[in-house]
């Protein structure tokens, strides 16, 4: 389209920004009005009233506020005698950053860089726009409520948390409607508040289908200054994910294009070669500069979140693990902070320094009426497009896992044996989605089974499931939910005995998750009373710290979740436990008390959980139980020496007491001084685990010194082979000869010698399906 298409234009004032209606009939536009801009229809947002020709010149009007340019070059195509040009054909971009009238908004060169592309249909951006707005509104409600907070008034909510569902144009402006008097609500024989108005006129415009593809990203981009005003104007700036004064610049060029309606996006090819991976990338590096994103990336975002349900893909080769127990990077103990996803997406994944030592957990938390865990569970599996948006953000800055939770019944009976293929087809799926997305774990509730049915089940789970071998399986226990343990004896009439004590329920769970051929053990301390007490409250410090021991010196992962507060974090650190759970109406969530409906989440006090976490971590107790940990750890491997080894079990002693005095002494000791100056591994677990069974000068290994004589005479071939594939540093090559002879043999004998290990050289075979028996 050449220059000589944008005429002289004159814009007439629109007609019908009276009183706007909350119907969904979209106002009528006068038959001369032409398509008016969408500055000049929202004249009273701030009388912004400008005429003059249209020029691609950069310095036209046209170059010089992008919400014009949308709408007005949409009215030029439609007054010109040829308004379809070709898809190949160049169209002036038209929105790229926020208004912003500056020398420097000029057209990126785009032989500059390499760039990468991506085209966006009118439909899709339809859908985007609508879901970025309701964003928009939410993030507003959100902001509001803290404020209201903070000035003392108690957060009043009677519904549940939002939840996405695919509704028709008329529902669509119901529920924008109603959000929007929640957030400015109409006083009773008054007008609505200005912003009311606005922001019901802009709905009306973005989901109306008649709306040109330009006026709705001009009304979207119209909400997001609405937004950022109405936000600064209250105060609640300090609780937005947006700020008025946001860079203006973006990695992302979006350039609107007729013939059909389309947006092409551009971005440097450094980003990477899809939308969302550049995406990801514009994440952290929004991350890295603690930098807000502005209008063009909330578009751009949005438009990743649309590819995402439409079954786009994922990168997620690079995403995060768990960490090894001991020597797991940044810190010990991982703050699990967890929202149903919303609070990740506009929280948690903002800020570097809220990802440091830190897990993004995903799960639906909220149990409406204060409802016994028998109606509804604690935690329920949370929406895997909420799972994705997450995986979306979080990149590889930080671990995200799913919650599962406690299986689903499809008989009547409720027999297991029954549901077996249901509940395990179910379950591995769930599960194999979610580490398909670049999940690090993916958590099963053992609630309700006999024990002999949890290692059927996670035997089961373990031969369907779809994943990396650092994707990590965990076995969750409620400590409040007794369990038939019918692997034991039976009393003298054949009844077999029924485990309550919440400690012998996590003493068992953990012999039975290594029985089950899972990574984790997680401890969770919910009742029916809610909010939650805290787990390091009912167990205790001592038997927290006995049950981490136990877990890592069988190889498992541990967690432990309900009712934390900022003054029970210590204690968690002090166990040495991999993760706690922090997400629930204790710190991170408002809570309506009476309806047990929740609120925002509070990623405002990330910063004191953290800040709980490392000065607990950095004490004498801190150092000793990471110690603790490692040697815990290496004498699962085999890896320690039978004179590090007497160190252990006096060290777990020393902090059972928490007499500083007697733990001191071991951070000393320069028996243990190669092992506390050891590396974290990082993303490499196996290689970890190989470059300290193969130190040098230390005496032999535990797994060397218990293996028999025929065995010993393989173990030259091992270390050189370790060392070999050391040199390589590919840990996917190393993870696939630990299941490889000598190895696996040489941990086989070693484990007869523990008291509970996992086993790791399993088969997966087609059997007949569970049915109720012992299993040996």
């Amino acid at each position: 389209m050449s220059t000589a298409t944008y005429q002289a234009f004159t814009l007439a004032p629109s007609p019908y920004l009276v009183k706007p209606s909350v119907s969904s009939s979209r106002p009528k536009r006068s038959s001369d009005a032409g398509l008016a801009s969408l500055d000049m229809m929202m004249a009273t947002l701030n009388q912004i009233d400008r005429q003059g020709p249209l020029t691609s010149t950069l310095q036209s009007p046209f170059l010089a506020s992008p919400v014009i340019g949308a709408t007005l070059l949409m009215s030029a195509a439609m007054i010109a005698d040829n308004i379809h040009p070709p898809l190949q054909s160049p169209t002036s971009p038209v929105v790229m950053h926020p208004v912003s009238i500056a020398s420097r908004f000029a057209i990126p060169d785009q032989n500059v860089q390499s760039s990468e592309s991506q085209v966006i249909f009118e439909g899709q951006i339809r859908s985007t726009a609508v879901a970025a707005f309701e964003d928009l509104l939410f993030l507003m409600r959100i902001a509001k409520w803290k404020v209201a907070y903070q000035q003392g008034h108690a957060f009043d909510r009677q519904e549940q948390l939002p939840y996405f569902g695919r509704f028709d144009e008329q529902m669509v402006l119901d529920t924008l409607d109603k959000t929007i008097e929640e957030t400015w609500p109409t006083t009773a024989g008054q007008n609505p508040v200005p912003e009311a108005v606005r922001a019901r006129e802009l709905a009306h415009v973005i989901v109306a289908s008649s709306t040109p593809l330009g006026q709705v990203i001009g009304a979207l981009q119209k909400g997001f200054e609405l937004f950022n005003k109405a936000i600064e104007r209250f105060g609640g700036t300090s609780y937005t994910c947006f700020h008025p004064k946001a860079e203006d610049k973006s990695a992302f060029n979006l350039t609107v294009k007729h013939s059909p309606e389309r947006i092409v996006i551009h971005w440097p090819s450094s980003l990477g070669p899809t939308l969302l991976s550049a995406i990801a990338s514009r994440a952290q590096s929004l991350r890295d500069t603690d930098t807000d994103p502005n209008f063009v990336d909330f578009l751009t975002f949005h438009v990743g979140y649309e590819l995402l349900r439409s079954g786009a893909k994922i990168d997620s080769k690079d995403a995060r693990w768990l960490g090894t127990s001991g020597f797991r990077i940044d810190t010990q103990t991982y703050v699990s902070l967890t929202d149903p996803g919303d609070g990740h997406v506009f929280g948690t994944t903002r800020k570097a320094r809220w990802l440091r030592g830190a897990i993004c957990h995903v799960e639906h938390l909220e149990r409406p009426g204060n409802l016994a865990r028998e109606e509804i569970e604690s935690y329920r599996i949370p929406s895997i497009f909420e799972f994705a948006r997450v995986r979306l953000h979080t990149g590889n800055a930080a671990p995200n896992t799913y919650f599962v939770g406690r299986r689903v019944k499809d008989s009547a009976s409720g027999n297991f044996a029954l549901d077996f293929i249901k509940v395990v087809n179910l379950t591995s799926a769930a599960c194999s989605a979610a580490f398909q997305l670049g999940a690090a774990e993916a958590k099963v509730a053992m609630d309700g089974l006999t024990a002999s049915e949890q290692i059927a089940y996670m035997r089961a789970l373990s031969g369907h499931v779809l994943r990396t071998h650092k994707q990590i399986l965990s076995a969750a226990y409620n400590l409040n939910s007794p369990f038939v343990d019918d692997l034991a004896e039976p009393d003298a009439v054949g009844i077999y005995p029924t485990i309550s004590n919440n400690i012998a329920i996590g003493k068992r769970g953990i012999e039975l998750a290594a029985m089950g051929g899972f990574d984790k053990v997680t401890f969770d301390g919910a009742a029916d009373t809610y909010p939650s007490y805290c787990v390091i409250l009912q167990v205790t410090f001592q038997n927290a710290l006995e049950l981490v021991h136990l877990a890592h010196q069988a190889g498992l992962i541990t967690y432990m979740s309900a009712g934390f507060k900022f003054g029970h974090i210590a204690d968690a650190v002090y166990s040495g436990v991999d993760g706690i759970g922090i997400g629930g109406a204790q710190i991170l969530r408002y809570m309506d008390g009476k309806t047990g409906h929740q609120g925002p989440y509070t990623e405002e006090f990330i910063d004191r959980i953290d800040h709980e976490r490392d000065q607990a971590a950095s004490s004498i107790r801190g150092r000793g139980v990471n110690l603790l940990c490692r040697l815990d750890r290496m004498y699962y491997e085999g890896s320690l020496t039978t004179a590090e080894e007497a160190s252990r079990i006096p060290l777990c002693e020393a902090l059972h007491s928490m007499d500083e005095r007697l733990i001191e002494p071991f951070l000393t000791d320069s028996t243990l001084s190669s092992i506390l100056s050891m590396s974290d591994d990082g993303e490499n677990p196996t290689l970890g685990t190989a470059r300290r069974l193969i130190r040098s000068g230390l005496g032999e290994p535990l797994i060397l010194s218990s293996a028999s004589s025929t065995l010993t005479e393989k173990w030259g071939k091992l270390t050189k082979d370790l060392a070999n594939l050391l040199r390589s540093s590919n840990e996917e090559i190393m993870s696939q000869y630990y299941r490889s002879q000598p190895w696996t043999a040489f941990r086989e004998e070693y484990a007869r010698h523990m008291p509970t290990v996992r086993k790791d050289r399993m088969y997966t075979i087609k059997a007949a399906p569970h049915a109720p028996k012992s299993y040996a």
